[in-house]
């Protein structure tokens, strides 16, 4: 009788920590729910919700421990208390440790959909795309119109390059939740890479309406504008993700680009500059600096950017073909220019 008056007032105790954490009150949830696991210590609800109240409140370790007790108080719910511990780790972003919970997960339910499309989304964030999307392909055979399943497949498929494919995932996401921005997003960014730069800004546009503080939307709706020769509505869009994101070195080459493109020098190598003081390993931003300095003649400091960016970039870098044209012409002129000086200058 006593147990079950503790394990009752555990799990009012529980309950009403439940409550305090979806009104936002973390600091008295995370009171009630240390009082709860106190005064009975074998509640799997009392500490189920202990752990999700340290999960909102950012202790982690607190909730992987919490979770791993409420699995030993009970174990027909083991695959949930897994699976929670899944996404902890994704928090932590500990994609190994996120990646064997979710194994553990399938292995004792073959069928749940999530720990799938999880367990996917943590192979995606190790490079381990062709497993992610088998991961997702398990999902959708369980779950056809899992929304996250194909907007996550679809960006699987577009790091592999595989952009017919990622757009037909994407197409289905939206198909089935016309608001789901991450297919919106994803065709915006597709589309961009097949060239089809009307479409790309159409997405992007829908993207933005689902959440205008969406910062590389902005940045793909001002490159696709500028592929299409409007800069100066590409440089409003750049400006607006320059304003979401000012610690990003691609928004600020991206900005550098088109100011060229309208022919403000200055400003666009400031750009360059912004995006280089950010990260001076940006071997793009080194790129642009090297062609603003060469069209003006200084060939020597042009020269100088070009090897940075060379030591910098792969050789597989897009940039890397127009780099090496530009810099044969810099030095090329620059030659040209020495050979032209009387002999009293050389």
């Amino acid at each position: 009788m006593f147990q079950r008056k503790r394990k009752r007032k555990a799990e009012k105790l529980a309950v009403a920590a439940g409550s305090a954490m979806e009104e936002g009150d973390i600091e008295t949830a995370v009171g009630l729910a240390d009082a709860a696991t106190k005064a009975y210590d074998r509640s799997g609800k009392a500490w189920f919700i202990h752990a999700q109240v340290m999960q909102l409140a950012g202790q982690y370790e607190a909730a992987l421990e919490s979770y791993a007790t409420a699995k030993t108080c009970e174990p027909d719910k083991a695959a949930l208390a897994i699976y929670n511990q899944g996404k902890v780790y994704e928090e932590l972003q500990q994609w190994d440790q996120a990646i064997k919970a979710f194994d553990t997960v399938v292995e004792l339910d073959p069928e749940d959909t999530d720990a799938w499309v999880n367990r996917g989304v943590a192979l995606a964030e190790l490079d381990r795309h062709l497993e992610a999307i088998a991961s997702y392909d398990r999902a959708l055979k369980l779950s056809p119109g899992d929304v996250d399943a194909w907007a996550n497949k679809g960006n699987s498929l577009q790091v592999a390059g595989r952009y017919d494919d990622a757009v037909a995932c994407y197409t289905a996401a939206i198909n089935i939740d016309p608001e789901n921005l991450a297919g919106h997003y994803g065709l915006c960014e597709s589309l961009y890479h097949q060239e089809q730069y009307e479409e790309s800004v159409d997405f992007a546009k829908n993207a933005l309406k689902l959440d205008p503080t969406l910062a590389p939307a902005w940045v793909f709706k001002a490159i696709a504008l500028s592929q299409q020769g409007h800069n100066r509505h590409a440089l409003e869009a750049i400006e607006k993700a320059a304003a979401l994101e000012p610690e990003s070195p691609e928004t600020w080459n991206n900005r550098g680009e088109i100011l060229g493109l309208l022919n403000r020098l200055d400003e666009a190598e400031k750009s360059f500059e912004r995006a280089l003081d950010l990260d001076e390993k940006y071997a793009a931003g080194w790129f642009g600096i090297a062609r603003i300095r060469c069209f003006r003649g200084a060939h020597e400091a042009a020269l100088d950017c070009f090897d940075d960016y060379f030591r910098l970039a792969p050789e597989t870098d897009a940039l890397m073909p127009a780099a090496k044209a530009a810099y044969k012409l810099c030095r090329d002129t620059l030659e040209a220019r020495e050979l032209e000086k009387p002999d009293s200058e050389k």
